[in-house]
């Protein structure tokens, strides 16, 4: 596919005033072809010369299709209950865990507090999952975000296709 959409949605009640700059941070991610297309439900806005528009919208969670990174398995010696913060892994090093990152299992995230080898302290059910149980031998992998807002306030932005350059917004 040679082209993609970029959709920045805004929380609900924000809204883009008309000639005004605004500087945003994100990072784009082109997953690998096999993971299929990622889709949110978004809103089309235009904003003319004058005036403003507001954007009514609803609550952006962190997908749960976000792209991993490097995976690794559980290795819990048994299932995984929805308190544990205790995580063991076959190999942290290869999924690239590292504390203050996360990690996706199923279609739970957790913030990792810390690694001590392969035995990950985590937080659970981060950036607005649900904590769940989680079978033996299921995949962990590291969920790089990119930065620039605050959780709530924009959805990671995937582009499928070409690289591209924008010399203006």
């Amino acid at each position: 596919q040679a082209t993609g959409s970029l959709v920045l949605t805004v929380a609900s009640g924000q809204t883009f005033a008309a000639d005004t700059a605004y500087v945003m941070s994100f990072s784009l991610t082109n997953p690998p072809a096999s993971s299929g297309p990622i889709t949110q439900p978004g809103r089309i806005v235009a904003i003319s010369a004058a005036g403003s528009a507001s954007v009514t919208g609803s609550t952006v969670t962190n997908d749960s299709q976000l792209p991993c990174g490097a995976a690794t398995s559980l290795n819990q010696g048994g299932t995984l209950d929805a308190t544990t913060t205790s995580v063991t892994v076959t190999s942290a090093s290869t999924a690239g865990v590292l504390p203050g990152l996360h990690v996706r299992i199923d279609d739970e995230l957790m913030t990792v507090a810390a690694v001590a080898t392969n035995v990950l302290t985590v937080v659970r059910g981060a950036l607005s999952t649900t904590a769940a149980s989680h079978m033996d031998g299921a995949t962990v992998c590291g969920v790089h975000h990119g930065t620039g807002a605050a959780t709530g306030l924009a959805a990671p932005l995937h582009v499928l296709g070409t690289s591209f350059i924008s010399t203006s917004i």
